[in-house]
């Protein structure tokens, strides 16, 4: 077999002519023949592998932020007036100023609605147990509407003259 033999390719000779295998994944493997890419060995080909990373990322960046100006523009379109002209900061006070408004409107007639759907229940509790004072049960002998009701049922309460 000749040195240039395709079979002798994986196979080299030191200085004691014993044969000797390259590493799987040596620089001179046979995947690196095929067209993969070898691991970078020095520093020169990593900090060229961090420059072209860094310039992917920076130009990410620069299409983020330029999308961010875009935004922006566009909130500065929809806060012109009619007329074209930018929007004084009267005018932005005005707006912040009725939108509280609005809210604390929004916030009193909320607890105005609360206040009257208690009202109504406690309204519909009332007339549903006979006209009996608030927070008493109607089988509580001590109401005025029961001792009339069951007086010969019920012995009084407290003392007795």
């Amino acid at each position: 077999m000749e040195r240039g033999d395709p079979k002798q390719k994986q196979l080299s000779f030191d200085n004691n002519k014993t044969p000797k295998t390259f590493p799987i994944k040596g620089p001179t493997s046979a995947s690196s023949e095929r067209g993969a890419t070898p691991k970078p060995d020095s520093t020169a080909d990593i900090m060229a592998e961090l420059r072209a990373d860094f310039r992917a990322i920076d130009s990410r960046f620069d299409a983020l932020d330029s999308r961010l100006g875009h935004m922006n523009k566009r909130i500065d379109l929809q806060a012109t007036r009619m007329d074209g002209a930018e929007p004084r900061i009267s005018e932005v006070e005005d707006g912040c100023i009725n939108t509280k408004k609005r809210l604390e409107r929004v916030i009193h007639l909320l607890k105005t609605v609360a206040t009257k759907k208690e009202d109504l229940e406690a309204r519909s509790r009332y007339r549903s147990t006979n006209r009996r004072t608030p927070g008493t049960l109607p089988t509580d002998p001590r109401t005025e509407s029961f001792m009339l009701k069951h007086r010969h049922d019920v012995r009084p309460v407290g003392r007795v003259p």
